[in-house]
């Protein structure tokens, strides 16, 4: 089922915004913004059969760009799965509440 109109709710032009998105990485690169995310507590996730999001490639070095602006928070987890790591959800939630329970407001 997908998540586009008619089927469902998200009303968007997936050419356009993704035209948008690769031709301002100024406003949207996760590397290029680092500097601003760097005094966030900030959770990578990653999938190392991923092709769309590889950790070589967008993951690591956003994580390095995070570290060279000051990031003292970051915490980068990686699973032996592809992008919906649809083998590891259970593992995957997991290990997002108990980042989310260190890292909520009392």
């Amino acid at each position: 089922m997908s998540t586009h109109v008619p089927e469902g709710p998200a009303r968007f032009n997936l050419e356009a915004d993704l035209k948008e998105l690769a031709e301002h990485q100024e406003a949207y690169g996760l590397r290029e913004n680092a500097a601003r995310l760097a005094d966030r507590s900030i959770l990578l996730i990653g999938g190392w059969e991923d092709k769309q999001a590889t950790v070589e490639d967008v993951l690591l070095p956003f994580y390095r760009s995070l570290k060279a602006a000051g990031a003292s928070d970051v915490m980068f987890l990686t699973y032996h799965d592809n992008h919906g790591f649809g083998t590891v959800r259970q593992k995957l939630a997991a290990d997002i509440q108990q980042w989310l329970a260190r890292h909520m407001p009392r």
